[in-house]
């Protein structure tokens, strides 16, 4: 992590928590990540990852979240909603079976989240994680794979609950059962 990234996460720890989202912004951007309009970053959020991070147009990022890992890309869509306490990891590590150690040496994968998604509270987003548009995941869910649109996801770890109906204009209650 970069020294702007570590002043940066101070500077968001000391702020009102859901107020000031212009500044936050401004100085997430000093510290290299994309920010787009409109987008709302809670004050205790921390982003303690070498690799890019982008937070698209009209987006919300929860009290308390952790963005962390590798060098890899966290590429978070416009309108996505991320509830409070929810961890974003790039990084993990290989399973050693030549050390004393079973984490071996540390890898890093993307995460991309499409536009529209809905993560819900406490959950984790593992690397290599790809959420099509308008995702919905439930609160304590662990992410990991890929999932088309309109998934709806849940559980440790997250299997699909149900593909939301498509249609313009169809009741938002409305879903396919994928079991």
């Amino acid at each position: 992590m970069s020294l702007p990234r570590h002043v940066v996460n101070l500077l968001l720890g000391a702020l009102p928590d859901s107020r000031l989202s212009r500044l936050k912004a401004r100085l997430l951007r000093l510290a290299g990540v994309e920010v787009g309009p409109g987008a709302h970053v809670c004050s205790g959020v921390k982003i303690m990852t070498s690799g890019e991070v982008s937070i698209g147009a009209n987006s919300w990022v929860g009290h308390a979240c952790l963005l962390t890992g590798g060098r890899a890309r966290i590429s978070i869509g416009s309108n996505v909603d991320i509830g409070p306490r929810v961890t974003i990891v790039t990084g993990s590590h290989e399973i050693s079976r030549e050390s004393d150690r079973a984490a071996g040496t540390g890898i890093s994968r993307d995460i991309s989240i499409g536009d529209g998604t809905w993560i819900g509270a406490c959950s984790t987003i593992l690397g290599g994680a790809h959420l099509g548009p308008r995702c919905i995941v439930a609160a304590g869910s662990v992410v990991k794979g890929t999932w088309p649109d309109e998934s709806v996801l849940g559980g440790v770890p997250a299997r699909p609950l149900r593909l939301r109906a498509a249609e313009p204009g169809s009741d938002s209650s409305t879903s396919q059962n994928l079991d």
